[in-house]
This record gives structure tokens, C-alpha cells and sequence, in this order.
């Protein structure tokens, strides 16, 4: 029902007539009519092209029109609308013929009552709609099918007739009598081939095994060819039983679209054949880290161990992550430098297969773009050159042997393991491992020594290194040692003969081994690399071998060069040490004849010097006890008298204290006490500051006090003369080996190298005062006390004299 006002235009001329009919529809009920009056054609056409109406009434018969002229020009002004005719029954042929050319109905002016033109004009808006929207989807399927170029057929299954469109039989190039509209006319153009096929296909249809009918077969044309045919067809009309009665379908003529497929069949077939003896891996990717597959030749499984399947999405493995991760950001950034000047890419690097093995392969390829320039994937090929490296790296490698041995035959100027060295990390280096060693064979050939570790063990090895190895206890990285051959063990954690090595130890996963020989045939030394990336191979066994036997030849041929130096040099230093030993011998002979007659000499005079000694200084103390008011020049000459009368006394005390060294008396003393007596008694200048350092609980001296505070006071008294302008003088104590260390220390102008090894000699001095006896004195008191004294200086920095004294009675 509407729900709408339908609202009518009323086409009539006669005013009577007009009232009569509104109000008839004014009666109507919901949802009612709204009218408009037109008298005349020319308003009614006006009003219509506004577009406001739903429903025409017209009467033919106007002022400016006449008959079937006026239902003409309105259905061509509005042929959307519905228009019903008002006649009278006495001319009832013009009605009848609008009626035939698209009027909804016709009605007698005389009979209607509101029931009946509300009932008329209601149906024939809802009858309107229905014509408009079944033209319209008769228009939309017009378009399709010709759109498509399908052909229709309507097979009567009761009685086998079927209709055909004219496109079916233009598809085949017959005209429409030349086609029997019959299903079997149809059968009888199937190819022989297919038509078997066909009617097991129609037949399952029918009997409900099949959901669809579509089915592809070959029709034979008016010019006798073949063409392919798609067709398709639904059951569209049923008995109350369920039995099919009406099948309709379409025919598409598909043999251009079979025709490529074919052709593209045999390029794909052609193409594959062409991928498959290709001699590596075609590829499509996307452009991304992991290079996500979306085609993959068969040769990936050679290649990769991983088939196509694997690798297309991504669906086991990414291809990126087979690169081996060194090479990895290397290889994408080559691509994508090539891919943004969109040129070819070409580059080597290495792969992982699922079994660990490194391979290396070469790859080329390039960007697929748009016009536009957008990039669609990659396309290239991937082949293997593992073997082609491998003997550009074993050329490489006997060329870097050689190289290396001629840098080894020109290292005369090294010792025997700086060489070793070398040539060990050498081996490493030329065999791609991680580390190496080398152990000597002892004579017995049951011992092993090691000499060397390679930097690269160092490194990481935090136990101690075991210098000896009995053969019968090493591990199996000794087997060459015991097999005297060479040996490699390329799974070295799962060996079911290895032996555990300690916490700490440089890990071991892959190993390889060698023996050297001599000529007599025992064995001089085992060396080994270990933790290669790839498994250790026949070629790495050459390289190592045939150097280490190179290295052997050059360790054994400086041997005896360095054996012939020794005996030369052993030789020169037997004339040199003899000549040396005469010349200390005179020295010694000449030094005791000059000792002796200073001993004499030092008796003799000293007891003659110390009286008038004495009297000059009991003098000089009187005159400046009975001239206390004397002019300062004399007192000034006074001071100097002293002074000179001091050194004097004390030259004598030192000639005398050298020649007669009295045996000493030890007792248990503290250092620090005698320390602070002879400070006390030689007091340091104001401008010497004084700093004792660790001089507390230090373990008592076993010495004789009095000679020990003696040679104290000398040390004080030089250091503090080593600093005229001041220093800092330091007392420093320690206990060392069993012995108790004091040390003096000063910030002086130091003594020069070239006086350390004379400074102990006695009549040698570098001061302007003395005559050299205080220090030889203090050694051979020293020295008497069972204890040594050592010096250490640095020019311009200062000295350092320390007495090493025994903390207990000597043994008898």
C-alpha cells in the first residue's frame, strides 16, 4: 500500500467535470490525492516537465488536441508516469488503443465513483513502478550479456527443446535457422574428446551431486574449428516432486583466454625447465631485511638444503636469515644502493646451510619497477661458488704461507720465541681459527712442553697454563702426538674420548692438530689451531703442516747459529772474564796497599793531630769567653777557626774509625730510637723538614747499637749537605725477608750514575769537605752486623740509602 499523497494531474476541459472528479478523490481515504487541473494540452505538458506529479487523468478530447495526438505528446513528455484515459462509452476505441501503447487504464467518465478512481489510480502508480523498475533490470542485463559477449540458452528439460540468444549463435558463426533449438543439436557440436565429460557433468548436476553447473569443453564452429566454451547454467524451475523442468545458462567463448594459458603454460613450462637446470636458485623477493620469497627455483634445495615450499613466504625460513650474520647488513645495504640508481646488484658473500656448513655464492640480480617507478620486488639468481673460493683461498693461503716464511727467514735479528711466536699467530691467522699452540716433545717422546699459546687463547683463558703434559694423561688435542700424523676433530665437545678441561679454560669446539718430525725420525714438536668457523679440511692440514715443518727448519737453524754465538761469546767472555779478574786482582792488590799504609798513617797522625787540635779549640773558646765585646770580624774569624777545627776532628775521627773497626757488640734495639738519637746528636738545618713513615712496631735489629747510630748519623748528615736550599728528609721502615729495612730518603740534587758503582770505594768523594771515608766506613760497620746497605738515586731528584739489619743472632 502507498504511503504516500499520490498527487494526480487532471487533464480536463470541462470545469463540470473537473469538480466532479476532485471531489471524488477528495472522498478517498489514506493516504488521499492531492489534484491539479490543467484544461488545455499546452499546461498540462507545463506542468508535467515540473516534476511534481505521480498520476495523470486525461481526456483526449481538449481544446488544443484531439484523440490519440494528445496521449501521445503527454506519454512523450512524461513516459515515466502513469496515465489513466476518461472516455465515454461511445467512442471506446481511442482508450482502447492508448491502453495497447502504455496508458495503465481506462475509465468511463459516467461510472466512477470515489472507490473505484481512488482504486484505478492507486493501481496504476503501483503498476507504473513495477513496469519501471522490470525495464530497468531488463536494461541492466541487456548490458551485462552484451557487455560480457555471452550467449544465453534455455533448455525444457520435458521435452528437450532450448532456446539460444543470437549471440550463441554468432559466437559459432551460424545463423539462427541453421541451429536447431534442440539440446541434442547442442551435444553434437562437443568435441568428441569432451563430451563424454560434459554429459557426466550435466548429469551430476541433475542428480544433485554437484552444487554448480560450469563446465569448459570445445564446440566445433560453422568453419569447423574448435572453440573453447565456458559454460554455465542453474536449474531455474522445478515440479512439486523437486524434478528439474527449466535449466538456464550461458555460453562464453574462451578460447583466446585458453589459447594464452596454453601459451603460458608452455612459457611457464619452458621457463621452469630453463630455472631448473640453471645452476644455482632463481628467485622473486620482497624488499625487505629478511628478503621474503615469493617465487624459488628448485635448485634452492641443492643450494640451501631447503626447498621451494620452505622459503615462499617465509613459511620455515627467511632467506636473510640463512646470510651468515657477518655479511648480513652488507648485503642489504649493496642492494639497496643499487636498487635507489635502480642498476643490477652483484656481490659474494657466505650462507649457512640447516647442517652448519658455510657455503659461499654469488648473486645477481635487480629491482623490478613500474613505470612509474615504484618497486615491485627482486628478481635474480643465486649459484654456488664455495669451490671456486676455496681454491682462490687456498692460493691465497700458499701464497700468505709463503710470504710469511720469507718474513720469518728475515727475522734473524729475534730470539727463537719471539719467532715462534710470530709464526704461531701466523698459523692462526692463515687457517681462519680462533687460537693455537705449540708444545716441544721432550727426548724421551713421553713428555710434552708447552712453549706457546696463541693471543687469541691468552685472551681468554683465566687458569693457569700447565707447562708439562705426560702424553699417556693429555687429552685429544695431543692424538697427532700419539698417531705422529695429522689429526682433526671438527666436533670437539661431543668426542666421546675428550677429556674435561679446567673451569676457565680456552673452550675448544673445533680442532685441528700436526706433528713435526726429525730426520731420524722422533718428534720434535705438536702444534694446533682450534675454533675455525667451518669445519677444518685437508687444505687447512697442508697449510699447517707444511709451515709448521718450514718454522722447524728455521727454529733448529737458529739454534745452531744462537749455539755457535753462545760458544764465541762464551769464549770472549772466558778471555774477558780472566782479563777482568787480573785487573780487580791488581786493583784489589794496589786499593789493600793504600789501606794499609793509611791504616798506618791514620794511627800515627791521629794521635798527633788531636792535641793541637784540642789547644786551637780550648783558644778560640777563651778568647771569645774573655772578649765577649770583640769587633764582629773577630768573632766572624773565631766561627770560622771552629768550623775548620770540626772537620778537622772529624777527618781524624772517620781515618781513625776506618782503620780500626772495633767488633761489634749486637743486642735487640729499636731502629727508631737509635733513629731519633742520631738526630738528636747530628740535628737536620731549619729549612729540612723531617717526616718518618711505617717507623712504628717495626721488628727489633739484633746489631750493636753505637756502630749502627754511627752510620745512621752519616747517612743524616749527607743527606741533609745533599740539600743546601732544603728538602724534606724521610725516615722509612719495613720488614723483608726476615730481615727489618730502614731507610733515608731525600729531595736532594742525587748523585750521577757514573759515581753509584765508586761511592763505597774508600778516599772517594764528591764533596769539597772529606776525604771519602764516611760511607766505605758505614759498609763495613754495616756489614759487620751481619746486615748490607743499598743506594738508589735519580739526579735532581734525590737518593735513598737503606740498611737491611738482621732480626736475630746469626747461626754459629
Amino acid at each position: 500500500m502507498l504511503e504516500e499523497m499520490i498527487r494526480i494531474l487532471l487533464v480536463e476541459d470541462d470545469p463540470a467535470k473537473a469538480r466532479q472528479l476532485s471531489a471524488l478523490l477528495a472522498e478517498a481515504s489514506a493516504p488521499g490525492f492531492k489534484t491539479v487541473r490543467a484544461s488545455r494540452l499546452s499546461s498540462a505538458l507545463k506542468r508535467l516537465r515540473s516534476g511534481e506529479i505521480d498520476l495523470v487523468l486525461l481526456d483526449l478530447s481538449l481544446p488544443d488536441s484531439q484523440g490519440m495526438d494528445t496521449f501521445h505528446q503527454v506519454i512523450r513528455g512524461a513516459p515515466s508516469l502513469p496515465i489513466i484515459v476518461l472516455g465515454d462509452p461511445d467512442d471506446e476505441s481511442p482508450a482502447c488503443q492508448a491502453v495497447k501503447e502504455g496508458a495503465q487504464d481506462y475509465l468511463f467518465k459516467h461510472e466512477l465513483d470515489s472507490r473505484l478512481l481512488a482504486r484505478a489510480a492507486r493501481y496504476a502508480v503501483e503498476r507504473k513502478k513495477l513496469e519501471n523498475e522490470i525495464r530497468l533490470r531488463e536494461e541492466r542485463l541487456n548490458l551485462a550479456l552484451e557487455s560480457v559477449n555471452d550467449g544465453i540458452y534455455d533448455f525444457n528439460l520435458r521435452d528437450g527443446t532450448t532456446f539460444f540468444s543470437p549471440r550463441y549463435y554468432q559466437m559459432l558463426g551460424y545463423e539462427a535457422q541453421e541451429f536447431p533449438g534442440y539440446h541434442q543439436t547442442f551435444l553434437n557440436l562437443v568435441h568428441p574428446d569432451d563430451r563424454q565429460r560434459v554429459e557426466r557433468i550435466m548429469q551430476e548436476y541433475l542428480s544433485g551431486k554437484r552444487l554448480h553447473y560450469i563446465a569448459e569443453f570445445r564446440m566445433r564452429a560453422k568453419s569447423g574449428e574448435y572453440r573453447w566454451i565456458l559454460s554455465r547454467g542453474k536449474i531455474v524451475q522445478r515440479d512439486p516432486d523437486g524434478k528439474p523442468l527449466r535449466w538456464l545458462g550461458t555460453h562464453a567463448d574462451v578460447t583466446e583466454r585458453r589459447q594464452i594459458e596454453e601459451a603460458l603454460r608452455e612459457s611457464q613450462r619452458r621457463l621452469k625447465t630453463l630455472v631448473s637446470n640453471l645452476p644455482g636458485m632463481a628467485y622473486r623477493c620482497r624488499n625487505d631485511p629478511r628478503w621474503t620469497m615469493e617465487f624459488v627455483s628448485e635448485g634452492s634445495f641443492a643450494l640451501l638444503g631447503y626447498s621451494p615450499e620452505d622459503l615462499i613466504g617465509s613459511r620455515v625460513i627467511a632467506y636473510g636469515d640463512l646470510i651468515h650474520p657477518e655479511d648480513r647488513l652488507q648485503v642489504f645495504d649493496q642492494v639497496q644502493e643499487a636498487l635507489k640508481n635502480q642498476k643490477p646488484f652483484q656481490m659474494a658473500y657466505r650462507i649457512l646451510t640447516p647442517q652448519g656448513i658455510e657455503k659461499w655464492v654469488w648473486e645477481q640480480g635487480s629491482g623490478v619497477f613500474t613505470e612509474e617507478g615504484e618497486l615491485l620486488a627482486l628478481e635474480g639468481l643465486v649459484v654456488d661458488i664455495t669451490a671456486q673460493q676455496q681454491a682462490e683461498n687456498a692460493l691465497r693461503l700458499n701464497e700468505a704461507r709463503l710470504n710469511s716464511l720469507y718474513e720469518l727467514s728475515q727475522r734473524d735479528f729475534q730470539s727463537e720465541e719471539e719467532v715462534i711466536h710470530f709464526a704461531l699467530e701466523e698459523a692462526v691467522r692463515m687457517t681462519g681459527s680462533e687460537g693455537g699452540y705449540l708444545h716441544f716433545v721432550h727426548e724421551d717422546q713421553v713428555n710434552l712442553n708447552l712453549f706457546a699459546w696463541s693471543r687469541g687463547v691468552i685472551q681468554k683463558c683465566t687458569t693457569p697454563a700447565d707447562r708439562h703434559y705426560p702424553l699417556d694423561q693429555a687429552g685429544i688435542w695431543a692424538d697427532a702426538a700419539r698417531l705422529k700424523r695429522p689429526v682433526i676433530h671438527n666436533d670437539y665437545p661431543n668426542h666421546p674420548e675428550r677429556k674435561g678441561y679446567p673451569e676457565g679454560h680456552f673452550p675448544v669446539y673445533r680442532h685441528l692438530s700436526v706433528p713435526v718430525m726429525n730426520e731420524d725420525g722422533s718428534m720434535a714438536v705438536i702444534a694446533g689451531v682450534g675454533n675455525k668457523q667451518t669445519p677444518y679440511d685437508e687444505a687447512d692440514v697442508r697449510q699447517l703442516q707444511l709451515y709448521m715443518n718450514d718454522l722447524w727448519k728455521i727454529v733448529q737453524r737458529k739454534r745452531a747459529e744462537t749455539a755457535l754465538k753462545a760458544y764465541s761469546d762464551q769464549l770472549e767472555e772466558m778471555v774477558e772474564e780472566r782479563a777482568r779478574e787480573l785487573r780487580q786482582a791488581q786493583e784489589q792488590l794496589l786499593l789493600q796497599e793504600r789501606l794499609a799504609t793509611l791504616g798506618q798513617l791514620a794511627g800515627g797522625v791521629g794521635h798527633e793531630l788531636r792535641n793541637p787540635l784540642g789547644v786551637i779549640s780550648n783558644a778560640v773558646y777563651f778568647l771569645k769567653l774573655v772578649q765577649p765585646e770583640a769587633p764582629e770580624t773577630v768573632k766572624e774569624y773565631l766561627e770560622i777557626i771552629s768550623a775548620e777545627v770540626c772537620i778537622a776532628e772529624k777527618i781524624i775521627h772517620n781515618l781513625l774509625d776506618f782503620a780500626r773497626v772495633k767488633p761489634s757488640a749486637p743486642q735487640f734495639v729499636d731502629l727508631l730510637s737509635i733513629a731519633d738519637r742520631a738526630l738528636n746528636r747530628y740535628p737536620p738545618p731549619g729549612n729540612v723538614a723531617v717526616q718518618k713513615e711505617n717507623c712504628q712496631n717495626l721488628p727489633l735489629a739484633y746489631v750493636d747499637p753505637q756502630q749502627i747510630e754511627l752510620v745512621l748519623g752519616n747517612l743524616l748528615v749527607n743527606a741533609c749537605q745533599a740539600m743546601p736550599e732544603g728538602g724534606q728528609l724521610t725516615l722509612e721502615g719495613k720488614e723483608e725477608n726476615g730481615q727489618v729495612c730502614f731507610s733515608v730518603r731525600d729531595t736532594g740534587c742525587g748523585i750521577p750514575p757514573d759515581d753509584l758503582p765508586r761511592l763505597f770505594e774508600p778516599l772517594f768523594t764528591t764533596k769539597l769537605h772529606g776525604i771519602g771515608l764516611g760511607l766505605p766506613t758505614s759498609k763495613k760497620l754495616v756489614e759487620a752486623n751481619g746486615g748490607s746497605i743499598q743506594v738508589e738515586s735519580s739526579p735532581g731528584k734525590g737518593s735513598v740509602f737503606t740498611l737491611c739489619l738482621p732480626t736475630q743472632a746469626a747461626q754459629p
